[in-house]
């Protein structure tokens, strides 16, 4: 909205109920920051916090519904990806598997065949919770040059979601801006909700799905900085 009035309006609105908060909405809109006012008292209603309304106090103990994207191409590894997704949805999650086309099956680097569910192109990150990209050097090398998958890795952990890699998979993440320390070995490796192991195939250990469960669980990484973020 352009009018400044109607800003104004809302900041003020804000200022009821966050002043904080509308300091910092007045300062982006090029507002004067408003005097802290006093909260109401709501008519002498009693209300309680509802630990409901805020992310903050998501339950942590489950991944239930959560949806997980899965980024491959041809060269994927099929036995440690369907390791993964089978394990996420175990635990009653949902894993789909995008690729620069959809349908059809993608070709395993070591054999096999991975079934595709969605293209890349045609979806967004704010439409799943985490972002995993498996082991596979040719897949690697061909969602590494794909604008639509980096932006994909980069929005998501700017949006301070869970991101995973494992094997090849890790090589990504620098392109899509994420300066983390990731795995030396085939241990899980956790830092700032980016999930990490050099481990692949058949190597790949509940350790690995594990750790990701537990960021998961957590909704969101509040602690990351996503300033300098480009997305």
């Amino acid at each position: 909205m352009e009018k400044p009035e109607i800003r104004s309006r809302v900041v003020d609105q804000l200022n009821l109920v966050d002043h904080d908060l509308a300091v910092r909405v007045a300062g982006k809109l090029g507002l004067t920051a408003p005097e802290e006012q006093p909260l109401s008292d709501n008519g002498g209603a009693n209300m309680s916090p509802s630990p409901a309304l805020s992310q903050l106090n998501t339950v942590t103990d489950s991944i239930e519904t959560r949806k997980i994207a899965v980024l491959a191409a041809d060269g994927v590894d099929v036995v440690g990806t369907q390791r993964f997704i089978d394990a996420i949805r175990k635990r009653g999650a949902v894993a789909e598997v995008l690729a620069p086309n959809a349908g059809g099956t993608l070709a395993g680097g070591s054999g096999g065949e991975l079934p595709v569910d969605r293209a890349i192109t045609t979806m967004s990150s704010v439409l799943y919770d985490a972002v995993v990209v498996p082991c596979g050097p040719d897949a690697i090398k061909t969602l590494s040059a794909d604008g639509y998958t980096v932006h994909f890795v980069t929005e998501t952990y700017k949006h301070l979601k869970a991101v995973g890699a494992f094997g090849a998979g890790v090589k990504l993440l620098p392109k899509a801006g994420i300066t983390e320390k990731t795995a030396e070995s085939t241990d899980a490796f956790v830092a700032n909700g980016v999930v990490t192991t050099k481990a692949a195939a058949d190597d790949l250990s509940d350790d690995f799905v594990e750790a990701f469960t537990k960021v998961l669980a957590k909704h969101r990484v509040w602690e990351r900085q996503t300033d300098s973020v480009p997305a």
